[in-house]
C-alpha cells in the first residue's frame, strides 16, 4: 500500500483544504461586517450633527 493512496492522507488532505476553505470564507464576511458596522457608525453620527444642527437654528 502506497502512502500516497492511504485513506488517512486523502482525509487529512481534505479536511486541510475545507478548514482553509472556511477560514478565508469566514474571514472575507468578517472584513464586511466590519465595514458595514463602520459605515452604519458614520451615518448615525452625520444624522445626530444634523439634527443638532438644526436644532440649534430653530433655537
Amino acid at each position: 500500500m502506497s502512502i500516497k493512496n492511504s485513506p488517512l492522507v486523502k482525509g487529512i488532505s481534505t479536511g486541510i483544504t475545507v478548514g482553509t476553505a472556511a477560514f478565508v470564507l469566514t474571514s472575507k464576511m468578517n472584513k464586511g461586517k466590519k465595514k458595514l458596522k463602520s459605515a452604519a457608525g458614520r451615518a448615525l453620527e452625520s444624522l445626530a450633527e444634523m439634527v443638532d444642527e438644526i436644532t440649534d437654528k430653530l433655537r
